[in-house]
């Protein structure tokens, strides 16, 4: 299922800037830990490029990381 992340990752990308025109920023959660982490990370960042659009890469493995995550991202939004 992962490997399956990795390669739809760019398509998720795709779609929701095509649905959200004025979409300048998307964050993109990923679990450190996750052996397709970087490769996810890779995949998204050649497509925030080819978009224009910036990515924020949120990486957490806990709760506790991914709300602290979530918080950053609502603060680079702002």
């Amino acid at each position: 299922m992962s490997v399956l992340f990795t390669q739809l990752t760019p398509k998720l990308l795709e779609i929701v800037s095509e649905i959200v025109p004025q979409l300048r920023i998307v964050g993109l959660l990923v679990n450190p830990n996750s052996p397709t982490a970087e490769p996810t990370i890779r995949e998204a960042q050649e497509a925030a490029r080819a978009k224009r659009v910036q990515l924020a890469v949120l990486r957490a493995s806990t709760e506790g990381e991914i709300d602290a995550a979530f918080a950053n991202l609502i603060g680079l939004a702002c």
